[in-house]
């Protein structure tokens, strides 16, 4: 994958003023943003293997301790700590097929028909703030280090102390056994 960070400064007009202006955005978004905080991109991920029957899925959840049919890499909490932020600009969603949730071979994008079908929610703090997206956005048909991410349009902010889910939802409970489904929330980690 691409690194993130300078994709996305790609993306300013002008290189030298992307600090200025995600201080900017920092601070019409209400987060206290000091010249001590480390600024580092950052790909967190949630994985989870399907359940017969199940229709809805809950990604950045519950427990962070692996087990059999979940496994993340965020530390200690799905709530953010005091003092650290992460700005979501792109989430990416991924399938793969295997009895193991662990030795799964991943693919960009939703490959998997049930998945291609699906949509899925985001909600911040109990905020909905996205609804129904259809995961056919992280396009998996893309030969380019974009594949399978659906670039926000405008960042998402999880600040500290903050619970954030996003919600998989089937539109049936027929996926294939043993099919495994991964999202990936893709940005930058402000951390104290």
């Amino acid at each position: 994958m691409k690194n993130t960070l300078p994709f996305l400064l790609e993306k300013f007009q002008n290189p030298h003023e992307w600090q200025d202006a995600l201080r900017t955005w920092l601070h019409a978004n209400k987060v206290e943003v000091s010249i001590e905080k480390v600024l580092m991109d950052m790909v967190l991920f949630h994985e989870i293997q399907y359940v017969a029957g199940q229709t809805q899925y809950k990604f950045f959840q519950g427990s962070v301790a692996a087990t059999a049919n979940s496994i993340t890499n965020v530390v200690g909490s799905f709530a953010r700590n005091q003092g650290e932020a992460f700005i979501i600009v792109g989430i990416r969603v991924m399938t793969g097929v295997n009895a193991s949730l662990a030795a799964t071979a991943w693919t960009y994008g939703a490959t998997d028909a049930t998945v291609q079908n699906a949509t899925y929610d985001y909600i911040n703090n109990t905020t909905q703030v996205l609804r129904n997206m259809p995961c056919t956005t992280s396009n998996p048909n893309l030969t380019t280090d974009d594949e399978g991410i659906h670039w926000l349009s405008e960042p998402l902010l999880w600040v500290g102390n903050t619970p954030i889910q996003l919600n998989l939802n089937l539109l049936n409970g027929l996926a294939v056994a043993n099919t495994n489904i991964r999202f990936e929330l893709i940005g930058f980690g402000l951390n104290a």
